[in-house]
């Protein structure tokens, strides 16, 4: 069996059953939670992901680039300047949280105590994120798989033991739900760091080869740099989109508490079905890019090309069933999670938003692997630009309410694909002629 197919058959195994696990999590939030509750609690997770970003600086990506392309020789001297450079990445960013929580727009809506899960949460993510890109590099997805699938078992046994257990203002059970979050975290970071360490011992003795620290720095910055300001561009959206989406339905007439619901229903409901496949296109991107990079080291286009086959269509396999499922199935789908019928007409609005989300996600794997991150990077900003105009210009200007939103969205996924695609074929065409001559 092939790494590219052994890899993408760990991963998506565990992300099925974490993703089957994910619905019982979002369940027991919107029961517990309360329309208003989820509302809140969804306005909270982009801050969270934003953290997480800036903990990590994407560490797994550069890190895994390197192991793929560098002989085993440089692991050791890598990772020592790594580990150093995330404890010195976690106490700037604890420092931060500290001086900007007051800031936070959610500062006055949960306990005060969150403050100190936000402050804990920057170390788990800053070392957990070495033992990842470490595992993709290495193809042992194994444990990058059971790994995810721990999370969210920790999760839900958490939630389900304190939420059935004892009655909590709003307030508090917005802290205990992130707090649980974080704590599943905590636990992965611990099984990421003794199997790291189970396996660092197990390798081979073999003479480590010195690397001068701004060679290191350079291969692990030149990939954590852009990449971080992508996903960190793409967070710090995100946590601006719940606020921007509720002031555009304040502003076209809708209530401040029927917007929040709105928005709710939307993130907590909709968009929660409708990515639930997103797991296999993850899945694909975390074994797609260290093997993208070991190929285009290798000067392998024809394996590059084969990469591109595989992928389209494990994810055509998948797309279009799962649109199918959500368009003939969606009532039943979100009674799941709420009683409320406009459930089910968001989650069909929205079908385009995910076939294209499915798409983007591997073809970034490709560009990033190659080495244009920048290109991926202004094409997400330029395609946000738009994605906010036409939020505000539907949803407010034309007076379309939730539905404009959503058709922005829409309109956004369909861009930021047809760019993409764009940009990839000339880049593998030009390696082509490149390897020929």
């Amino acid at each position: 069996m092939s790494v590219f197919a052994k890899g993408l058959i760990w991963l998506v195994i565990a992300a099925f059953f974490g993703e089957s696990i994910e619905f019982f999590i979002n369940m027991v939030l919107a029961n517990h939670l309360g329309e208003s509750g989820l509302g809140h609690y969804m306005t909270i997770i982009p801050t969270l992901f934003l953290i997480m970003i800036l903990a990590s600086l994407e560490l797994p990506i550069s890190v895994s680039k390197f192991v793929a392309e560098k002989d085993k020789m440089y692991y050791p001297v890598m990772l020592r300047y790594a580990f150093r450079l995330m404890t010195i990445v976690s106490l700037v960013g604890m420092t931060i949280i500290v001086l900007a929580y007051p800031f936070f727009p959610f500062s006055q809506m949960v306990d005060a105590r969150l403050q100190w899960f936000l402050i804990a949460f920057v170390p788990i993510i800053a070392y957990s994120s070495i033992a990842r890109g470490y595992f993709m590099g290495t193809h042992q997805m194994g444990a990058i798989a059971f790994s995810n699938f721990l999370r969210k078992v920790v999760q839900l046994i958490l939630l389900f033991m304190i939420f059935t257990q004892l009655n909590m203002t709003e307030p508090l059970a917005i802290l205990v739900a992130i707090g649980m979050l974080i704590s599943s975290e905590l636990i992965v970071c611990l099984y990421l760091m003794m199997a790291f360490h189970r396996n660092w011992h197990k390798r081979k003795p073999e003479e480590d080869e010195w690397l001068d620290k701004v060679r290191i720095r350079r291969a692990l910055m030149g990939i954590s740099i852009p990449t971080t300001g992508l996903r960190l561009f793409h967070a710090m959206t995100h946590a601006v989109q719940p606020f921007f989406i509720k002031m555009t339905l304040i502003l076209s007439g809708v209530a401040a508490v029927t917007a929040n619901e709105q928005f709710g229903l939307v993130a907590g409901v909709a968009l929660t079905i409708g990515f639930f496949p997103a797991f296999i296109s993850h899945s694909l991107l975390m074994v797609l890019i260290p093997l993208v990079s070991e190929a285009q080291a290798n000067g392998d286009t024809d394996k590059l090309k084969r990469l591109v086959k595989k992928s389209l269509i494990v994810t055509a396999s998948y797309a279009g069933p799962s649109v199918i499922i959500c368009l003939l199935f969606a009532d039943p789908l979100t009674a799941l999670f709420v009683k409320n019928g406009i459930a089910a007409h968001y989650l069909v609005l929205l079908w385009p938003y995910f076939v294209t989300h499915f798409f983007v996600i591997p073809l970034q794997a490709f560009l990033i692997g190659l080495g244009y991150v920048k290109a991926t990077f202004w094409q997400t900003v330029w395609v946000t630009i738009v994605q906010f105009s036409c939020i505000w210009g539907l949803g407010f200007v034309m007076g379309l309410g939730m539905d404009g939103v959503l058709l922005a969205l829409n309109i956004s996924g369909v861009l930021l694909l047809a760019l993409h695609t764009i940009s990839l074929i000339p880049i593998l065409n030009k390696k082509e002629r490149t390897i020929l001559t």
